[in-house]
């Protein structure tokens, strides 16, 4: 398929470069994984609050079984996508508290990066205004903006083309024959 993200998406997976084909496919279907377990143990931690941490990643392990079965789940595994760590950037930037030792991340930072890694999270920046998490709101676009301008400096061609013309590309967004999971 032909590689649609910005940029910065290109940058985070040069250190698969480094490897050979099988260990960076077997290593990034495991990270896939992994990020799919984190964004299911906290639905069930909703779900079932009073159940011990422990026991909620258990659930989550072995829910994964199914849920790879899942159209969705399995098409991105298979086609090595990044819906998952974007999701979970997502969810923990819009649900949790991530804190460094003494410092808190401000809301909005992973927003933000998932957002420079496929755009399609800068809807949530529209959420974060409407609700009226408007310093959430200038955090994400603020880490977007970084993102987007470590690329520039980074790969100046690859983000002049990507961001003056395959950006606005149509014929590059998706082929109309995979849109069997699509929905508003």
């Amino acid at each position: 398929m032909h590689f649609t993200y910005p940029p910065f998406a290109a940058l985070l997976f040069w250190p698969f470069v480094k490897l050979s084909v099988g260990i960076a496919q077997a290593a990034w279907s495991l990270l896939n994984v992994l990020a799919l377990a984190a964004l299911t143990a906290p639905s069930i931690r909703v779900l079932r609050p009073e159940l011990p941490i422990r026991r909620v990643w258990i659930i989550a392990a072995i829910a994964l079984f199914p849920i790879l079965q899942l159209s969705p789940d399995a098409l991105t595994l298979s086609y090595g996508q990044v819906n998952f760590f974007i999701a979970l950037l997502v969810l923990l930037d819009l649900t949790s508290t991530i804190r460094f030792g003494a410092h808190t991340l401000p809301r909005g930072i992973l927003l933000g990066i998932a957002a420079a890694i496929k755009l399609i999270p800068l809807i949530f920046i529209a959420f974060l205004i409407l609700t009226r998490q408007f310093r959430a709101a200038m955090a994400a676009l603020a880490a977007f903006l970084l993102c987007t301008l470590g690329a520039l400096a980074i790969a100046p061609r690859s983000s002049w083309v990507y961001w003056s013309a395959e950006v606005f590309n149509a014929k590059h967004s998706g082929n109309l024959l995979y849109i069997s999971d699509q929905n508003l």
